[in-house]
């Protein structure tokens, strides 16, 4: 995906993974409100969901 001329996984990003209990990554979003937002979409409980930071998106520059 481009945005004003610049790659939008380039630009680093907070992430954070929403996974079911069978530890199946069910959504990456920056938002942990929109993680929880698709949890109460398709009726997950707290006890049927985990959300774990997922490492930082840097780009080449950077490291």
């Amino acid at each position: 995906m481009v945005f004003s001329g610049l790659c939008i996984l380039c630009m680093r990003c907070n992430l954070y993974g929403l996974y079911d209990t069978e530890g199946i990554l069910r959504v990456t979003c920056s938002d942990k409100e929109a993680c929880f937002a698709y949890a109460k979409l398709f009726e997950l409980s707290s006890i049927d969901f985990s959300l774990m930071p997922l490492s930082d998106i840097i780009d080449d520059e950077n490291n």
